[in-house]
């Protein structure tokens, strides 16, 4: 028996190595083979499985470099290249703020700033480098999740693909960089925290300093009764007082700025909070997205507490999805600060392929399905590319274009 496990791992390693390969010649038809192999594996523990994360998020930032600068990509370029003409001290009080104030979200700016000494004034490679960094952070966290409750391999490979190429998710990547960034360190930092219980609190700290929205979800993170039951009676009340200060955010923010004055980061988020503010561009929320992320909110609910009761016991999985009721109904109640909503709304979509994964599970989907919905998903991608409203000068060379050819 050891000889024949030596052999299968021996042609499974050697497997590994060619589809390695496959990926840097054509990294596009190379991640198809890869998800196709890790559908059909029954392997629970490969290295191309630890991989694919990465993988997958190196592939989407050589497809986000091919992007023409347009909208808030041109300004993010700029402050990048101006890291090379200042030092670290100048920069922090110049990066999209006035020379008197500390630029009020630092760790972006230190990041923008370490990138430039290693890639210098390649803007290409710095945007290849970013997505990297944040994509790996998303598909890190699917993987972790599936982990954690013991979903099979290839729905997490199924999951961490839509994950990846879904065009809403995508699109913002290369448009609001601090804030996507921010938001893959919060779907980490909720699977470690809820899952695993490791608080990360690093990693609290820079997500609140890339971008200040995502402090919303720090208490969240903490407080004892969001991992109850919403139908448990000792909660409730918790609960509705919870509401109540959703409704209400703007009196508290009104009531709390004068105390926290001092405090530049606090003063800066109870400022944005205070106030109605407009999306330059956006308007309100539409009812279509209102309705998508009603619906997103809703859908894990309903597998916990009727279908897959079960779920109630996996740890984090019950405080996980109530962290997403609860920001669904902050956007729905503060609908009138057209920039608030459709800035939280963003972080929803990031939640969507943890309920794909959830549901992929529950119904038992077949290989053939989730090879078919993997292809689906990417030709739609592709398709997106040209017909969206970015411009990306890629077009069919994504067909045949290799690691070097993006890189170069």
């Amino acid at each position: 028996m050891d000889v024949l496990n030596r052999k299968k791992i021996g042609v499974e390693s050697s497997f590994s190595i060619l589809l390695l390969m496959f990926f840097i010649v054509n990294p596009l038809f190379g991640l198809v083979f890869l998800a196709v192999y890790l559908i059909l594996s029954n392997r629970t523990n490969s290295l191309l499985l630890k991989l694919t994360p990465f993988l997958v998020a190196f592939f989407i930032g050589c497809v986000n470099s091919t992007k023409v600068p347009e909208n808030d990509l041109i300004w993010y370029l700029i402050e990048y290249l101006e890291a090379g003409t200042v030092t670290l001290l100048e920069y922090l009080f110049s990066f999209g703020a006035s020379s008197k104030d500390l630029a009020k979200e630092p760790v972006f700016t230190i990041f923008n700033y370490i990138t430039y000494q290693f890639l210098g004034d390649n803007t290409k490679l710095f945007v290849i480098f970013y997505s990297f960094v944040a994509y790996s952070f998303l598909n890190l966290a699917i993987y972790k999740f599936g982990k954690a409750i013991k979903i099979s391999n290839r729905f997490i490979v199924t999951a961490i693909f839509i994950m990846s190429f879904t065009p809403y998710i995508f699109t913002m990547s290369a448009i609001l960089l601090r804030q996507f960034l921010a938001a893959s360190l919060l779907m980490y930092i909720l699977v470690n925290k809820l899952c695993y219980n490791k608080r990360s609190y690093f990693l609290v700290f820079c997500m609140v300093l890339i971008h200040s929205s995502s402090f919303l979800f720090v208490p969240f993170l903490f407080l004892p009764f969001f991992k109850k039951s919403l139908l448990n009676k000792k909660t409730l009340l918790y609960y509705l007082l919870m509401v109540f200060v959703l409704f209400n955010v703007q009196n508290i923010a009104l009531v709390l700025l004068p105390i926290f004055d001092d405090i530049s980061v606090l003063k800066y988020i109870l400022i944005r909070a205070s106030k109605d503010t407009t999306f330059v561009g956006l308007g309100y929320l539409s009812t279509s997205k209102i309705i998508t992320s009603t619906l997103l909110a809703c859908l894990p609910l309903i597998l916990i507490y009727f279908l897959k009761p079960r779920l109630k016991k996996e740890n984090g999985v019950i405080h996980f999805f109530n962290i997403l009721l609860v920001l669904v109904i902050f956007i729905l109640a503060n609908l009138h600060q057209s920039e608030l909503s459709n800035r939280l709304n963003f972080y929803v979509w990031q939640f969507f392929p943890f309920v794909f994964l959830l549901y992929a599970w529950y119904f038992k989907l077949h290989r053939v399905m989730l090879m078919s919905i993997v292809v689906f998903v990417m030709i739609f991608f592709i398709y997106y590319l040209g017909a969206g409203m970015w411009t990306y000068t890629l077009g069919p060379k994504i067909y045949y274009y290799s690691l070097l050819n993006y890189i170069i």
